[in-house]
């Protein structure tokens, strides 16, 4: 148990999921949870029933009224940065609300764990460098491969 900014109790960590997809994947709130709580094992933190978001494209509705809790709790628990609202500013303002609050933000999967700046650095980062991908070849055409010989292959 540890106490905020305001010298009240937080105690615990929510788990934040989604139905929808994020960073390409589909992974059922049932796993998801699983996946938080066995990190929240790991790390020795106090997890508390978590809430799932509503199913609906840019929906952020349960995430927003989670950062409405933050005041007595340690912090979030979520599966991945991806599941963080793709628009800037609307992050900018989750972020902030965590700053407000003394709290933190534990994303599993990239394991980053948002507690300042240099922290909101980096997940920006990764959310800039991963819009890129679409842009990149996902094959390189025949003509443009060198010719192999049989000194090249695998086989002896």
């Amino acid at each position: 148990m540890n106490k905020n900014k305001n010298g009240s109790e937080q105690r615990g960590f929510r788990g934040y999921s989604t139905h929808r997809v994020f960073s390409g994947f589909r992974i059922p709130v049932s796993v998801q949870n699983l996946i938080m709580r066995d990190y929240a094992t790991r790390y020795k933190l106090f997890f508390k029933l978590g809430v799932d978001e509503f199913d609906f494209p840019n929906c952020y509705v349960r995430l927003m009224s989670l950062l409405q809790e933050l005041p007595t709790l340690e912090g979030i628990i979520m599966c991945s940065l991806f599941m963080l609202p793709e628009d800037k500013n609307l992050r900018q303002s989750v972020y902030d609300a965590f700053f407000k609050s003394g709290t933190r933000l534990h994303l599993v999967m990239e394991k980053i764990v948002v507690e300042d700046l240099k922290d909101v650095i980096k997940v920006e980062e990764l959310i800039q460098i991963s819009s890129t991908f679409s842009d990149c070849p996902t094959s390189i055409p025949k003509e443009l491969l060198p010719p192999l010989s049989l000194k090249d292959s695998f086989c002896s």
